[in-house]
């Protein structure tokens, strides 16, 4: 289950003047369905306190990005206030119905959770998220640390593809509206 996305949105590392996550907020995407516990979640169900964000060096995972959005209350603040972090408590989990079961009494959100960020800069792109000499995005399966990039993974479990496709769908949706956002100044 995804419960966590590392990336660089200047840097590398938290530099003088790189951006930072102020803020922001989640909810369940149209077509997404609850799996796992028998809790309901429908289209369009704030996750706000469920999901968070941070911007922090790493020094016991010195690879991670330093902003982050996550479900993990050890490395974000979330969204809303009282907010909820609880690890897996409304990650992203696989649509593939033949795995749906293997969550268990984990509430989930099956297929997308989408997320925006509210910055305390206008970005003017997105490249530091890709640039070879910057951190490389990570992802983070469950809260045990399971952590993804691109190639090759850093650990012998690696998960279902629809999982790792959904996440990455994600994460592109997500720079395609950063990119939007800091070409209109919004």
């Amino acid at each position: 289950m995804l419960t966590s996305l590392y990336f660089d949105l200047g840097g590398p590392g938290l530099a003088p003047g790189d951006p930072m996550i102020v803020g922001g907020f989640a909810w369940v995407a149209a077509g997404s369905i609850m799996v796992g516990s028998p809790k309901k979640i429908e289209t369009y169900d704030d996750l706000s306190a469920w999901w968070g964000y941070g911007n922090r060096e790493y020094e016991e995972f010195d690879f991670l990005g330093p902003n982050i959005v996550s479900t993990r209350t050890a490395v974000a603040d979330a969204f809303a206030p009282g907010g909820k972090l609880g690890g897996p408590d409304y990650g992203a989990a696989s649509a593939n119905e033949g795995i749906r079961d293997l969550y268990g009494p984990l509430p989930a959100v099956s297929n997308t959770v989408h997320v925006r960020l509210e910055l305390d800069q206008d970005l003017g792109s997105l490249l530091s998220i890709i640039d070879p000499q910057n951190h490389v995005p990570y992802v983070e399966f469950g809260s045990n640390y399971a952590f993804i990039k691109d190639m090759p993974p850093l650990q012998s479990q690696v998960p279902e593809p629809m999982t790792l496709t959904g996440m990455l769908i994600g994460a592109g949706a997500l720079a395609g509206y950063l990119r939007r956002r800091g070409r209109t100044g919004a």
